[in-house]
């Protein structure tokens, strides 16, 4: 009789992350949601020798472009989804959103979440800053089952560069 000694972490070399290898844990969660097509990333011409995004330490996401989440008839992101900073433009109209919770705390471009169903600009970025390449700087909330007015965006927004445009 032969005895065989198989050891699960054969599989991996030192440069293997066993916990992605097998497909599990918060990193492998977050890249297959975004690489599913739930978020559009468009890069300018100078972002292209960056990667679209970044997963941080923390599990927060960078993304080095302009985010597109229109259309997408979700309610929420998923929990363990949290944008960080947006180098670009956010903008996620049309979607049926419910809640701002998991949207980025920067973003360099605009920020858009009109035509949804918020009644609280809660989570919404704490910054929108111009940023480079002629960007606005400007908050758009939109029409939503409340009509947000600037006080309403200031009460959570704490820097806007641009104008906060009421629709």
């Amino acid at each position: 009789m032969k005895l065989v000694k198989e050891y699960i972490n054969e599989k991996f070399t030192e440069d293997s992350n066993p916990i992605e290898d097998m497909k599990i844990g918060l990193r492998t969660r977050i890249k297959e949601w975004l690489d599913n097509e739930n978020v559009a990333i468009d890069q300018n011409e100078d972002q292209h020798d960056k990667p679209e995004y970044v997963i941080n330490d923390d599990g927060t996401i960078d993304v080095n472009g302009n985010m597109h989440l229109i259309n997408k008839n979700i309610n929420k992101l998923p929990d363990y989804i949290n944008f960080n900073i947006v180098d670009g433009f956010c903008d996620m109209a049309y979607s049926d959103l419910e809640t701002l919770r998991g949207f980025p705390k920067k973003v360099y471009g605009y920020f858009r979440c009109s035509n949804n169903k918020l009644t609280s600009l809660k989570y919404c970025p704490k910054y929108v800053y111009k940023g480079s390449r002629n960007r606005t700087g400007n908050f758009y909330p939109g029409r939503n089952p409340v009509r947000f007015k600037s006080k309403d965006v200031e009460k959570y927004c704490k820097h806007i560069e641009g104008y906060i445009n009421i629709e």
